[in-house]
């Protein structure tokens, strides 16, 4: 999770633009493609965070991507022009970040981050699913990582909450209390 100032307002200004204007589901589509490429396009990831072309490059670039097929939406290329006027095209990625939470409030959804030591079944993914749902009285969004150093169980991160339910936890626990 990203908390940058900046890309909350750049994030707020889309999101809202695009709910008043009915575009919030070309945005969506269109911030996942952004994603997914700066998750997996190493040339567009160095493109975004690099300063060193000047923003009317940067502009050509991004219209010239608007045009070449990506088929963004007026809103999003309008955001990438304006990061990039700003010099801000490096908060792409905390933008998309901030615009997805905002769908999912708006969903009454909450992403939860799970970290477990091994793989789960789909058994104990539905269980947790469950009792997550009604701790929370919101639809979950699992975020899941397998962390082979926890040794065993796993950690949950809930908004600003970690529930470290893992076996490395509870040794360094123990640990802590020994040396008290």
């Amino acid at each position: 999770m990203i908390n940058s100032p900046v890309a909350v307002r750049y994030a707020d200004a889309l999101y809202f633009e695009a709910l008043s204007s009915g575009n919030i589901d070309a945005v969506t589509s269109d911030l996942a493609q952004l994603k997914e490429l700066l998750l997996n396009n190493d040339d567009f990831a160095t493109f975004v965070s690099s300063l060193a072309l000047s923003a009317s490059d940067r502009i050509a670039v991004i219209n010239a991507l608007a045009k070449k097929g990506a088929g963004l939406n007026r809103l999003t290329q309008g955001l990438l022009v304006v990061l990039a006027n700003n010099r801000r095209l490096n908060q792409l990625e905390a933008v998309v970040e901030v615009v997805e939470r905002r769908i999912m409030e708006a969903n009454g959804e909450l992403e939860v981050r799970v970290e477990y030591a091994v793989s789960i079944t789909d058994a104990i993914r539905k269980s947790l699913l469950s009792t997550l749902e009604k701790l929370t009285g919101r639809k979950i969004v699992l975020k899941e990582f397998v962390n082979e150093s926890l040794l065993g169980g796993m950690k949950v991160f809930v908004d600003s909450m970690l529930y470290d339910l893992s076996l490395r936890g509870k040794f360094d626990r123990l640990k802590m209390e020994l040396s008290k």
